[in-house]
């Protein structure tokens, strides 16, 4: 998945991170990992196998997740 520079960075996502997109219009749920796009689009865009699942105009949800302990989770 393409994300925007300036979306990852506000998200505080890196490149090659992995990423979880369900899909709120269609109840798809795809695993994929981010790549950086161009600054100042706010594009972002699925790519490969997986951009069959989607379409233009359909509303997901992007989520990542990080495993911490309870005293780093406190904080």
């Amino acid at each position: 998945m393409t994300i925007g520079v300036d979306l990852m960075d506000t998200a505080g996502n890196i490149e090659h991170q992995q990423v979880h997109i369900w899909g709120v219009t269609k109840g798809t749920p795809l695993t994929t990992y981010a790549m950086r796009g161009e600054r100042n689009r706010g594009v972002t865009c699925i790519n490969g196998a997986v951009a069959q699942l989607v379409t233009v105009g359909d509303i997901d949800i992007i989520t990542t997740f990080a495993r911490v302990t309870n005293a780093e989770a406190k904080t």
